[in-house]
């Protein structure tokens, strides 16, 4: 008989292990399906949203510029009317005092000198009463004044705390969405981790096919050689037999000899 039929039919017919590897293999591939999806999710709307309150702090921060520089340029031009209308009034109050002098001499020079001309007197008294309204007038203005640079203090200090305000929520919420993109990136990292693990074991199990067939090229190795060595065996007993025949058949002839 030959070595071929002894050989194991399941080189030929597919098997339990056969199974199992192609069993394996899908198991690997949607293994490396799976990671490849896991490593593709992308993380550029989370920076995406940080650029842009990024630049919405910075727009914030330009435009709470721009106005404190025109709330500026109103006070310094307030400031200057009111320095200028500083100026007047003191120019005023020193030409009242000045017109109140002059009447007061003019008054005691009446009384001294009965011939002072009352047309004279009368037309500087109407001159400090007309002085003494505009300077009324003038402070009048000077108090408008200090209203509107109080009230432009009030505004700039409140639009100030506005966008400080602002400029505060607009930190927090970068600071959240920076601790939120850190959280994130450790559990991908966290994540990365397993799949590369994973994906050892998935290697692994890659190389498990190869092993399986080289073990069972070492058991079809193992029965050939079973089988050869059980021909063998047989052959030796065939031998045996023949032997213990023409043994047999040799003490028959002696036995036969020794009784004539």
């Amino acid at each position: 008989m030959s070595d071929d039929s002894y050989r194991n039919p399941r080189a030929i017919v597919p098997g339990q292990d056969d199974h199992l590897t192609s069993h394996d293999s899908e198991s690997s591939r949607h293994g490396r399906q799976r990671m490849s999806m896991t490593r593709r999710r992308p993380l550029w709307p989370l920076y995406f949203l940080i650029l842009l309150l990024a630049l919405a702090l910075s727009g914030s921060v330009y435009l709470y510029w721009q106005d404190r520089q025109s709330l500026h340029a109103q006070l310094s031009q307030q400031s200057s009317t009111r320095t200028g209308l500083g100026k007047q009034l003191d120019q005023l109050s020193q030409q009242v005092e000045q017109q109140r002098q002059q009447l007061s001499n003019l008054a005691a020079a009446q009384q001294s000198q009965p011939e002072v001309d009352p047309g004279q007197l009368k037309q500087l008294q109407q001159a400090g009463a007309q002085r003494d309204k505009t300077l009324h007038a003038l402070q009048q203005s000077q108090q408008s004044l200090d209203k509107s640079i109080s009230q432009l203090h009030d505004l700039m200090e409140g639009r100030q705390q506005g966008t400080q305000d602002q400029l505060g929520d607009l930190q927090n919420g970068i600071s959240q969405l920076s601790s939120a993109a850190n959280s994130r990136d450790q559990r991908l990292d966290a994540l990365n981790q397993r799949m590369a693990q994973q994906q050892s074991t998935i290697d692994q199990l890659d190389q498990l096919p190869s092993q399986l067939a080289k073990l069972s090229d070492r058991v079809s190795q193992l029965e050939d050689h079973v089988q050869k060595q059980d021909r063998q065996l047989g052959d030796l007993k065939q031998r045996q037999t023949s032997l213990e025949a023409t043994q047999a058949s040799i003490q028959g002839l002696i036995n036969s000899g020794d009784a004539q």
